[in-house]
């Protein structure tokens, strides 16, 4: 097995472990969780400042921003929403009425009433992941949309959201993986100096 493919297989692992870990955790335990990680995210400086926050419709177990999506917007924030596009394109929209669901699940703005930001428009950026470690590192789904996005977002503040049960020890990374500016979680709020 050469270097390439080591490494994919021990992110394979490692995000194996941590969606168990997630999707172990009670519907009711992920809803308060959810609720408490935005409170937090809502207090920060951040949050506060930012004028256009890009963030994420949860899917499956992910941790629920919607409480947070709310009171941003009756704050006057812009917010976005991604969607995958061809070439494992991520684009900042910001939705019109209709939503879809992509071929993952996941649902995201309709492109025909979305209109599209550019990254370097966007203030916050908050992130959902597999799994997530002490120094701030990011395993995400494996396909890499964020990881090619974060890089065209100079100005925006990179702030992972997740349960603490996703926290692994050390994620595997690459060159390629953008470190995280913050991991929020229902348990601690990390920052870092980057």
């Amino acid at each position: 097995m050469d270097e390439a493919q080591s490494i994919r297989e021990r992110k394979r692992r490692q995000r194996e472990t941590a969606l168990a870990a997630r999707a172990a955790l009670s519907a009711q335990f992920r809803a308060a969780a959810s609720r408490e990680v935005c409170g937090k995210l809502l207090r920060l400086e951040a949050t506060r400042t930012a004028k256009t926050i890009l963030l994420f419709s949860a899917f499956g177990t992910e941790l629920d921003l919607s409480f947070f999506a709310r009171q941003a917007e009756r704050d006057g924030k812009t917010l976005l929403y991604p969607r995958c596009a061809e070439g494992r394109r991520l684009l900042a929209l910001r939705p019109g009425e209709r939503w879809e669901t992509n071929a993952f699940g996941i649902l995201e703005p309709a492109l025909e009433d979305a209109v599209s930001w550019e990254p370097e428009q966007i203030d916050l950026i908050l992130c959902p992941c597999a799994a997530f470690d002490e120094k701030g590192n990011r395993l995400g789904m494996g396909a890499g949309y964020y990881d090619r996005f974060l890089p065209r977002c100079p100005q925006a503040k990179k702030i992972l959201t997740a349960f603490e049960a996703q926290r692994l020890p050390a994620v595997c990374t690459e060159s390629c993986d953008v470190p995280m500016d913050a991991v929020i979680t229902e348990k601690r709020s990390d920052f870092y100096e980057r």
